[in-house]
C-alpha cells in the first residue's frame, strides 16, 4: 500500500504497546491520526475526520490509563 508524506505533530504512548500520533500531510495540510500495529508493524489511519475532538480524547485516556490499570 501507498504512504503519504507527512509531518509528525505530536504522539502518545500508554499501556503496553500502544501508539498513536497526530499527523499533517504535507500538500494539502489535512490532520489524521494514525495507531501502530504491532502486527503489521506498520502505522495505520484511524481518524481522517474530526481529528482535534478525537485527538483531545486519545490523549486524555492515555493520561489516565496509568491510574484506572495499576496492579
Amino acid at each position: 500500500m501507498w504512504q503519504l508524506d507527512h509531518d509528525i505533530i505530536e504522539e502518545i504512548e500508554w499501556g503496553k504497546g500502544m501508539k498513536m500520533r497526530l499527523c499533517q500531510t504535507h500538500k494539502k495540510k489535512n490532520e489524521i491520526i494514525q495507531i501502530w500495529s504491532s502486527m503489521s508493524k506498520d502505522w495505520k489511519t484511524m481518524y481522517r475526520y474530526d481529528v482535534n475532538t478525537n485527538w483531545k480524547w486519545w490523549k486524555n485516556y492515555a493520561k489516565l490509563y496509568p491510574e484506572r490499570h495499576k496492579k
